[in-house]
């Protein structure tokens, strides 16, 4: 994704803006739970200790997830409309939404709250660092915003595929060895099934997994090929890929010199005006 100028930018900053501030609240209202409420000790807890009925934080853990759900609907929204057309993980992005929300709304429903939280938590952690990097982008370019792209990848690769798994395996012994903690004649005690959960968290690492491919796949690009773009956009993946959209993380752009059409790059006659293709701000 590349650095524009014009209205275009004006247009895309505020929305970038929004994001980066939800992903921050989101995760500072979970980490602030998470400590407060003693989530964040050890993964056999954070199942055990589900039932939160006299819990002096029910209210809170209420609010984070109607935030959490609500943040999650109008996701769906974006992503039904035109805004990801031509990118190659839209079926990925529908899978992890969806599950994500089944287990929001059924770990609130079956009182695995603090296991919801933990689970929320621990994804927005990157996402921060993901909308921190679409901002600089669009602000201080991309020769800058590479840095901060390294950053989120650290972290998601770090939380979701290697220590997901670390805290969640405890998880998956405990749904396949212990019982129900709900009544046969409560609605939701069907999804308190043997594999019910552990498929779950495995469907979101197996996509988590699918990410961070995708992830190393551009650093490689930016720090061998010095590539740019998005390599889910098959727009952005054709010309950077190809070797059109070449990156130069060294120093900023060059300018282009006065003898020289900005557009096309050839040289002119100091009598001959602009091509006039590029509008002025």
């Amino acid at each position: 994704m590349m650095i524009v100028s014009g209205g275009g930018t004006r247009r895309v900053i505020p929305w970038l803006a929004y994001y980066f501030g939800q992903y921050t609240i989101l995760y500072l209202v979970g980490l602030y739970i998470g400590c407060g409420d003693g989530i964040f000790v050890d993964s056999y807890e954070i199942v055990f200790d589900a039932p939160y009925g006299g819990s002096p934080w029910r209210e809170i853990y209420r609010w984070y997830y109607i935030m959490q759900v609500s943040t999650y609907v109008v996701a769906c929204l974006f992503l039904a409309g035109d805004s990801r057309k031509g990118y190659s993980d839209t079926l990925v992005m529908w899978l992890h939404h969806g599950i994500t929300l089944a287990m929001l709304v059924c770990s609130y429903r079956m009182q695995y709250i603090r296991f919801g939280v933990f689970l929320a938590c621990i994804a927005d952690f990157s996402d921060v660092f993901l909308e921190l990097s679409k901002l600089i982008n669009y602000t201080l370019g991309e020769y800058v915003s590479v840095y901060s792209f390294g950053i989120f990848a650290l972290s998601f690769i770090g939380i979701r595929v290697v220590y997901y798994p670390y805290m969640f395996v405890p998880v998956w012994k405990h749904f396949s060895q212990a019982g129900s903690i709900l009544d046969e004649r409560h609605p939701y005690a069907f999804l308190q099934g043997k594999y019910t959960w552990p498929v779950g968290l495995v469907g979101i690492y197996l996509l988590f997994v699918y990410w961070s491919l995708q992830i190393v796949k551009m650093v490689y690009g930016i720090v061998f090929k010095n590539v740019r773009g998005d390599i889910r956009d098959s727009g952005e993946q054709q010309s950077g890929w190809k070797g059109a959209n070449k990156l130069d993380i060294s120093r900023p752009p060059a300018a282009v010199p006065l003898d020289r059409d900005p557009d096309t790059k050839e040289k002119r006659s100091v009598s001959q005006p602009p091509t006039g293709k590029r509008k002025a701000e």
